[in-house]
């Protein structure tokens, strides 16, 4: 039996479907939506969740409440209250119900109380008011969903993946002059064991402009070349942000190297001079001189700036890197044919020719179908052979129920398995996005249910590997949000090959799906489509703008 894609020409007029999906608030002022948890003696907590209070909230010493906004937000918190003698009110910020982290408000009489600037916090979920040790404490009580793309489908735990993606998107993306200051810096790393309350300050300038993109909402609100990689083009069909996108990219061409090399990270990190091959590379065309120059007589490049995304065993004649730097001078090609820069295509085409020819002879294991981590004895990683359009894709072996692709001994990692993500289409296998990211990181109770966190254990308890403190991990990050691009990409099928969609693709990948359809905007106007499951052929429609311009399907 043949099965038949019946294609719709979606509205192009009026606004964008689907806001339901859209997590984000209507209004920048926001309130809380449920008491989560008292300790100690309080009154009038739900009073608290009305803009008509109808009774303070009142709180006896060393009293709380915890209240919950029902999605992970980010900003000032601003309280009316009072207390019997000046004293500090504890105001803790969590993204986890788990966690917290402690702001104090003076309270000095009665009055209207706001927390300064420079302690915005970048993400919470939940928000606790803890009264000081003596007397008694009184509290009284845009265009932020202007998408320009769109994603449904028939299974609605997907779609509400896609939107969440799409949110996550929105609250790493900053006021570039309120980035982490790291004051730490030197003092405090990734190991260090804190056992007592330390402060931050969000108000160091990480870019130029009015807006960029960061890492996380809260940890590390800076700019990170590597997820980049993941995040921009979530937020390509999402929102059209790319004067974010500029500034943020700007910000680390800045600190460019004359010898042409490119920080991994964007200030104050970049402070420490660290120095990334593959982070290099995420950060698009940039210092391509430099990164050439490290290919040997091998063909391969030989690293020796070996950090990496936790990733071991990335020095050497390594598959990874290679793989992405074979990645990079194809676009580097696509780019010089666009901007009719021929100079270097010859020699890019070279590159490639070299590295693919290397990496078969020297890293490919045919005992295993694998390739090899580097050109030495080490274990292979878990990767299949991709980029041979000729030949059959295997069906992959599915990870556990909430296991993408590991970084290290005990971490999962959203960001390598987006890469995973890819794998699993070209299979025609949609589980793992169901299962990673539906089931685990957006519906279990212990998640945030609204924005995708940075990483967590092989056991799935909130640890990540990366840091001995747990209250750390971002649970709003940008390379978690791969789904969003995936989705729009391989499910609905709508690819965008040539510049601004010049060129474009309808490829879907069906899964047990029984119809789909996205919408993505650029400078050339709205492409969108709809494709439904018919039982009986397989075909495909694309419009751009108010147009048909024809169709492309791929027969399997």
């Amino acid at each position: 039996m043949y099965a038949f894609l019946l294609p719709f020409l979606v509205s192009l007029v009026g606004a964008v479907p689907y806001k339901q999906y859209i997590l984000a608030p209507s209004s920048r002022t926001i309130r809380r939506e449920s008491v989560y948890l008292t300790n100690g003696t309080a009154s009038g907590a739900p009073s608290l969740l009305s803009s008509s209070l109808s009774r303070p909230l009142m709180l006896s010493p060393k009293s709380g409440v915890t209240y919950d906004f029902g999605k992970n937000i980010a900003g000032l918190a601003k309280l009316k209250g009072s207390s019997s003698t000046a004293a500090y009110v504890n105001i803790t910020f969590s993204e986890s119900s788990l966690l917290g982290s402690p702001l104090q408000f003076l309270l000095n009489g009665a009055g209207e109380y706001t927390s300064p600037r420079d302690k915005e916090r970048g993400g919470f979920r939940y928000l606790s008011v803890v009264a000081p040790e003596s007397g008694k404490t009184v509290i009284d009580n845009d265009e932020l969903r202007k998408y320009t793309g769109w994603f449904h489908c028939s299974d609605d735990q997907l779609n509400r993946v896609w939107y969440a993606g799409a949110y996550t998107n929105q609250l790493y993306t900053i006021d570039p002059t309120h980035g982490d200051a790291l004051i730490h810096l030197h003092k405090i790393n990734s190991d260090t064991i804190i056992n007592e309350t330390t402060s931050w300050y969000s108000n160091h300038a990480i870019t130029n402009g009015t807006s960029a993109i960061t890492d996380g909402a809260k940890c590390d609100r800076l700019v990170w070349a590597g997820d980049m990689a993941i995040a921009v083009p979530a937020l390509a069909v999402s929102a059209s942000d790319y004067i974010s996108v500029k500034n943020s990219l700007d910000s680390l061409f800045t600190l460019q190297s004359p010898e042409g090399i490119l920080p991994c990270a964007g200030v104050p990190f970049s402070n420490l001079g660290a120095i990334s091959f593959t982070y290099h590379l995420y950060t698009l065309i940039g210092g391509m001189t430099w990164i050439t120059k490290q290919i040997d007589h091998t063909g391969l490049a030989n690293v020796t700036a070996a950090p990496d995304w936790l990733r071991f065993g990335m020095g050497g004649h390594n598959v990874e890197a290679n793989s992405i730097l074979y990645h990079i001078l194809a676009l580097g090609i696509s780019l010089a044919e666009t901007l009719h820069d021929t100079s270097v295509i010859h020699e890019y085409k070279s590159y490639r020719q070299g590295i693919a020819s290397a990496a078969n002879t020297l890293l490919w294991n045919p005992s295993t179908n694998l390739f090899r981590q580097r050109d030495h004895n080490l274990p292979p990683p878990r990767w299949q052979r991709l980029g041979d359009k000729s030949r059959p894709y295997p069906a992959l072996p599915l990870t556990p129920h909430f296991r993408g692709t590991r970084r290290q001994m005990d971490a999962i990692s959203p960001f390598t398995s987006r890469f995973e993500l890819e794998a699993h289409f070209l299979s025609n296998q949609i589980v793992l996005i169901r299962k990673m990211w539906g089931d685990f990181m957006l519906d279990d109770p212990r998640m945030i249910n609204s924005t995708f966190l940075e990483g967590y254990s092989v056991a799935g308890e909130l640890h990540y590997a990366s840091y001995v403190n747990n209250p750390r991990i971002s649970h709003a990050h940008g390379w978690a949000t791969g789904p969003t691009s995936t989705m729009t990409t391989f499910i609905a099928g709508l690819q965008l090959v040539g510049p601004a969609g010049k060129t474009w693709i309808f490829a879907p990948q069906l899964g047990n799906l029984e119809h789909a359809e996205a919408g993505v905007e650029t400078v050339l106007g709205l492409f969108s489509l709809m494709w439904r499951w018919a039982g009986f052929a397989s075909a495909g429609l694309c419009a751009r703008g108010d147009e048909w311009e024809g169709w492309d399907a791929d027969w399997w």
